[in-house]
């Protein structure tokens, strides 16, 4: 039976994978706090579940004031996949210390 951080690591892999596909004309667009929600969630989601990682894990993303009237985030997507990739390589450094 796969664990709760393999489950993890497929959500993020869609992340990556869907933002790996987006059109490189979007990529320097900002992203929907709803798809901030999601990211968010999903970093928290393994902070619990591995506490010793929680300190490698990107901060959460936030939409200030100005961007949240226009319900986007304060990142761009090219810069989502960045932290995605690294929460991607996070799971597989605890992966591979199990």
């Amino acid at each position: 039976m796969p664990s709760k951080t393999d489950f993890l690591r497929a959500k993020v892999t869609a992340f990556k994978d869907t933002l790996e596909r987006t059109p490189p004309a979007h990529k320097s667009n900002r992203i929907s706090t709803h798809t901030a929600a999601e990211f968010n969630g999903i970093v928290e989601e393994i902070r619990a579940e591995v506490p010793d990682a929680a300190s490698y894990l990107p901060k959460r993303i936030e939409a200030s004031t100005s961007f949240r009237r226009m319900a986007v985030a304060d990142i761009t997507f090219i810069e989502l996949e960045m932290l995605a990739g690294q929460v991607l390589n996070i799971l597989n450094v605890l992966k591979s210390d199990a």
